[in-house]
């Protein structure tokens, strides 16, 4: 996930500068902007869906919830750069 996000800093703001003809200080902060919100939901996501779903199991809907949590996560931030 790390590797991601910094592959992603790195290269999106030269990206959209080119193609959505935005200053490249301006697409870093919409970059920032994302994955801080997404982050935020994410992890709240994930740990209601780990409180719902997992009170008093096995260590298996742990690691379950925490999976979906991370796909939902990436599955918003997604979204988002593509809207």
């Amino acid at each position: 996930m790390t590797f991601v996000s910094g592959g992603l800093a790195f290269w999106a703001p030269t990206y959209f500068a080119k193609t959505l003809d935005i200053s490249i200080p301006q697409s870093t902060a919409a970059i920032g902007v994302v994955t801080f919100a997404c982050g935020l939901v994410g992890t709240a996501f994930g740990g209601w869906l780990q409180d719902y779903k997992g009170a008093g199991r096995s260590m298996k809907s742990v690691v379950v919830g925490l999976q979906i949590g991370i796909a939902e996560a990436a599955r918003q931030f997604l979204g988002i750069l593509l809207v």
